[in-house]
C-alpha cells in the first residue's frame, strides 16, 4: 500500500463528510479493499489527516475490530473488552462508551439572527360565492360570532357559530361575498380600498361595525 493510496483513501473519507475514525475507515475498506479495515495497512499507526503522512507507529493489529481517538488517547477493542493505548505502547484495561460526533453548525464565533419571512409574489384572489344577497335590510350588530384579523397578505376570518355564515365586504360599487364555516381566509389580492363588513348568520343580515382596509 502506497502513501498516495493512502491519501486517496483518506480524501476519500473527508468528501464524505465522516467525522469519526471508524466510520472514515469503515468507508475507506469498502471503496479501497486493499486496505486493512482498521489502522491501515497491518499496523495500529497515527496519520496526518492534511497530508497522509504516518506521524507515528504503535505496533502490529492483532485483531482489533474497533479504533477511537479519546481527547488524544487511542482506544481500541478486542472481542467484547476496551484497552487503552499507554505508556510504551502498552495495552490497559479502560472503560468506554461509544458516542455519535454531533456537528453544529454553527460555532461560538458565528453570528446569526431571527427575521421576519419575506413572501415573494402574491397569493391568487380568493373565490368568491355565487350566493346574491341584497344589503337593503339590516339590523347592527357586531355579536354575530365571527372574528378578523389581518394578516401581511390575507384576512383570517374565525366563525364561531354552528353554522355556516356568509361575509359580505361592500364598498362603492364593489360588493364581494364569501361563505365562511370554520376558518377561512381572504386574500389581499382583488382587494382594494376600505370595506363595510356585513355578515349573513342563517336568514339574518347584519351590518357591523367593523372595517377592512387593503
Amino acid at each position: 500500500m502506497s502513501i498516495e493510496e493512502i491519501k486517496r483513501a483518506i480524501s476519500r473519507a473527508q468528501e464524505l463528510k465522516y467525522h469519526t475514525v471508524n466510520k472514515a475507515l469503515d468507508i475507506m475498506h469498502e471503496e479501497f479493499p486493499n486496505l486493512a479495515a482498521l489502522g491501515l495497512l497491518n499496523d495500529v499507526i497515527s496519520i496526518d489527516l492534511q497530508t497522509g503522512n504516518t506521524i507515528k507507529k504503535y505496533f502490529k493489529k492483532d485483531d482489533y475490530d474497533y479504533i477511537d481517538n479519546v481527547d488524544g488517547n487511542i482506544i481500541l477493542r478486542k472481542d467484547t473488552g476496551f484497552y487503552k493505548v499507554g505508556d510504551n505502547n502498552k495495552l490497559e484495561d479502560t472503560t468506554y462508551e461509544y458516542k455519535e460526533k454531533v456537528i453544529s453548525f454553527y460555532n461560538n464565533t458565528s453570528n446569526y439572527s431571527i427575521v421576519p419571512s419575506v413572501r415573494y409574489g402574491k397569493l391568487d384572489e380568493t373565490t368568491e360565492s355565487k350566493k346574491k344577497i341584497s344589503l337593503i335590510n339590516y339590523d347592527k350588530s357586531n355579536d354575530v360570532g365571527i372574528s378578523f384579523e389581518k394578516e401581511v397578505d390575507r384576512i383570517m376570518i374565525k366563525n364561531n357559530n354552528k353554522d355556516k355564515v356568509y361575509v359580505i365586504l361592500d364598498k362603492f360599487l364593489d360588493k364581494k361575498v364569501y361563505e365562511v364555516f370554520d376558518t377561512f381566509y381572504i386574500n389581499d389580492t382583488g382587494l382594494n380600498g376600505k370595506y363595510t363588513v356585513y355578515v349573513k348568520v342563517k336568514d339574518k343580515l347584519y351590518r357591523t361595525d367593523y372595517y377592512i382596509e387593503v
